[in-house]
């Protein structure tokens, strides 16, 4: 099956992910020098995997563009879970509409229902 609407895509040294998002999964892709080849599907029932990034061991961040929240794999494709942010200066709920991982894994998230920068630490932390 070929993709359908990909919104995303984030690349890592080994693999590329992208973000099949209207077949509701995500696409691995492997390379080695020019070759690429299509190595693993994870599918995200009931939802729809639209930005992506990875982090320094390779865990595959998505945000889910219908529920709003981000689902964390391991490059395997084994669910971790999903992004619950630590500490954060407020009891409200957190409805990211982006996200960003810098080099050190720290998180930056967008927040859409605070209409602020959300920026956590490799653990989750808020800082």
């Amino acid at each position: 099956m070929g993709l359908n609407r990909p919104e995303g895509v984030a690349c890592g040294e080994k693999f590329v992910v992208v973000s099949d998002t209207g077949n509701n999964r995500l696409v691995r892709y492997g390379y080695d020098g020019p070759t690429v080849t299509a190595e693993a599907v994870f599918r995200l029932e009931k939802s729809s995997p639209t930005l992506l990034q990875l982090n320094s061991k390779g865990d595959i961040y998505v945000l889910d563009g219908k529920e709003r929240r981000i689902i964390v794999l391991k490059a395997s494709g084994e669910r971790i879970g999903f992004l619950n942010p630590k500490s954060t200066p407020s009891s409200k709920e957190i409805v990211p509409k982006s996200f960003r991982i810098d080099e050190n894994d720290n998180i930056s998230l967008l927040d859409i229902y605070s209409q602020h920068v959300i920026v956590l630490d490799s653990d989750w932390q808020f800082s």
